[in-house]
């Protein structure tokens, strides 16, 4: 897909979905954390084949720097590319859930925010990572579609500067479409940039490209003329990453609200810049 067609379908996401952190069909959870814990004895079990086949493709795994931002189309590529070695050269045995909530769900896809330990072979913690896992539901099987991995948890000073930097990125993200701002738009996420869609797919964008305004256009067209958020809630913190699951609102002319959805933010500091590195939508309702 071309870049500007995907800031297209970007920028449709924005005016479309429900409250955030309010499952819009809670049935879908105990299916998705069944699947996320196959994901982790597959892991734990350091079967390539059977990790690989706990997800759906193309698979998308984000993280605040660059080198651990990258994509698999198939299984046998994921499985291809695994190597536990270095894991266990610095004393891994054992990975655990300490944390996990699900955030947001509805459709056929669910975002689950965990955290989890990586213990030695004397049950002591030597990591602990925070990742969202956005599972989906494609031919009658859930896997997970995509990865953010925040980082290490942040707290104190560091953590309310991360919080502040990831909100203040969303809003100038928003101000951008409200102002049909493209070139602002295009240069308020960090690249490569992978959206998951409201049918749960992955949309990838390598380089940034403004949106041209027949895009603002066809948004007008519906009656919209802007979006606001709420509910914001930065569910995982980091010193260089923040998920940030809430609700946008989209608003007339008349003050009206016409839709609204529940989206999650993944913001990270690169270069010393905070802005949105990817996120997955739901459908209005």
């Amino acid at each position: 897909m071309r870049t500007a067609t995907w800031l297209l379908c970007c920028l449709a996401a924005v005016v479309l979905s429900a409250p955030a952190g309010v499952p819009a069909q809670s049935d879908h959870g105990p299916a998705a954390l069944e699947l996320h814990d196959r994901y982790l004895s597959a892991w734990n079990a350091q079967d390539a084949a059977a990790f690989a086949a706990t997800l759906h493709y193309p698979h998308a795994r984000q993280a605040p720097g660059a080198p651990g931002s990258t994509s698999w189309q198939d299984a046998e590529e994921y499985a291809a590319g695994m190597d536990f070695r270095p894991l266990i050269a610095r004393g891994w045995v054992h990975s655990y859930w300490d944390a996990r909530t699900v955030v947001q769900a509805g459709g056929n896809k669910v975002h689950v925010a965990a955290r989890a330990r990586r213990v030695d072979a004397d049950g002591r913690t030597f990591q602990t990572v925070q990742t969202l896992y956005v599972i989906t539901k494609h031919d009658g099987r859930w896997g997970v579609q995509a990865r953010f991995s925040a980082g290490p948890p942040a707290a104190g000073r560091v953590a309310d500067a991360s919080r502040k930097a990831a909100v203040e990125a969303i809003e100038a993200y928003l101000d951008a479409v409200n102002r049909r701002d493209g070139q602002a738009f295009a240069a308020s996420l960090h690249y490569p940039h992978y959206r998951v869609t409201i049918g749960g797919r992955v949309q990838p964008s390598a380089a940034p490209q403004a949106v041209s305004n027949t895009t603002f256009e066809r948004l007008a067209s519906t009656g919209w003329v802007r979006t606001e958020s709420h509910n914001v809630n930065p569910v995982q913190v980091s010193a260089d990453g923040v998920t940030v699951a809430l609700e946008l609102l989209r608003y007339n002319a008349a003050g009206e609200r016409i839709a609204r959805f529940d989206t999650l933010y993944f913001v990270t500091r690169q270069d010393g810049r905070w802005a949105l590195k990817g996120r997955s939508s739901f459908a209005p309702r």
